[in-house]
């Protein structure tokens, strides 16, 4: 049985002729004629109303679903463990306890801890430096039993907003009215009642001078 002899190609050359409707494109090595290769548009924006969009129909829809069906969703990272904080519990220092006097009987002293005697006059030491309070609160109580006062307020502030330890004339007032001269002036002190600046502030009950 004869073989079938293969077809051969024309070989290319310069002479070659090609048809008009067909000059734009380029010719092969083989004689394919090839695509001219055209200048590239602007590209058309997504929203477009231009464009229009087809909705895929339902056999589209199936063979999507089947051609997906075997892929599995990734899988997601795990949770970072979470970390319990534990913020300590600062502790406030109780003021010292008011030094009692024998000339202050417990009536008077129950009422001056529960706020039930009126200051009669008071001295705001908020802003100043130790040795300037140290020297307003000695004035203070001098001015003040000189002019037959009993029931005064210092007011000292609380001081624990940035390091939550009290403020310096908070643990500075009771250690001076528990010092010469300022203790032979008063019979004792107490915290007040938050109505009148609760831990920022002091009750202080003036010896009666002897005439």
């Amino acid at each position: 049985m004869a073989r079938r002899k293969a077809k051969s190609f024309p070989i290319l050359t310069e002479g070659f002729s090609v048809p008009a409707e067909k000059k734009r494109g380029k010719v092969s090595a083989v004689g394919a004629i090839l695509p001219a290769k055209l200048a590239p548009g602007p590209p058309l924006p997504m929203n477009d109303p231009g464009v229009k969009k087809r909705t895929p129909s339902p056999s589209e829809i199936r063979l999507w679903r089947i051609a997906m069906g075997d892929v599995e969703p990734a899988e997601q990272p795990p949770a970072p463990p979470s970390i319990a904080v534990t913020i300590p519990v600062v502790e406030r220092p109780p003021l010292a306890p008011p030094p009692l006097d024998p000339g202050l009987d417990r009536r008077t002293a129950q009422r001056l801890k529960r706020g039930q005697l009126e200051p009669e006059a008071r001295l705001d030491l908020h802003g100043m430096t130790q040795a300037r309070a140290h020297g307003a609160l000695q004035g203070f109580l001098a001015r003040s039993q000189q002019g037959g006062l009993r029931c005064v307020l210092v007011i000292t502030g609380k001081g624990f907003r940035m390091t939550g330890q009290p403020g310096i004339l908070r643990a500075s007032v009771p250690r001076w009215l528990d010092e010469s001269p300022n203790r032979s002036r008063l019979l004792g002190f107490s915290p007040a009642q938050p109505k009148d600046g609760g831990e920022g502030a002091l009750y202080i009950m003036l010896r009666r001078l002897k005439s």
